[in-house]
């Protein structure tokens, strides 16, 4: 299933919310130089419904295994970057956001699949930055790559596309 998943991360040219996508993705691909990750080598899902009935509870943006029972809520926000008082409110709303749906997920995780080993982390492109300070270069030029990747990929197409 790991592979699988793998390959389908790999080849989606584009989504929805592109700069976050691009965040999971570089998240994969650098997976071996994060130790949180590392100990959780399996991609158990990505996009994964919370609960297998009712999509509208929201999904997993990655839940990754251990290989054993332990299981890791990975929730990801891409925040902009936009100076002024009004983007300075958002991006710490945004921050205090993704760590409450990390810590919700894991818990309705836990009761809807009966698992007790759940652990939980959230990433932003900030948390590059701030504490993988050694991976935010790389990051950068991840993201420059996998746009020119998508620009070359609609111009061929004759499609415009903007980010």
């Amino acid at each position: 299933m790991d592979k699988i998943w793998r390959e389908i991360i790999n080849k989606i040219p584009v989504t929805d919310n592109m700069d976050e996508f691009l965040l999971m993705k570089f998240l994969v691909t650098q997976q071996l130089k994060i130790p949180i990750l590392k100990k959780h080598p399996l991609i158990y899902g990505w996009e994964f419904p919370l609960h297998p009935q009712k999509t509208n509870i929201g999904k997993i943006d990655l839940l990754f295994h251990d290989g054993r029972e332990c299981f890791l809520i990975v929730e990801t926000k891409h925040i902009n970057n936009s100076i002024g008082r009004t983007a300075r409110t958002r991006r710490n709303r945004a921050r205090k956001e993704v760590v409450t749906q990390a810590e919700w997920k894991k818990d309705e995780f836990m009761r809807i699949y009966q698992k007790e080993y759940v652990e939980c982390v959230s990433f932003t492109n900030e948390t590059l930055e701030w504490e993988y300070k050694e991976l935010n270069n790389i990051y950068r030029d991840f993201v420059k790559s996998e746009k020119e990747k998508v620009m070359e990929f609609y111009n061929f197409k004759g499609l415009m596309i903007y980010f």
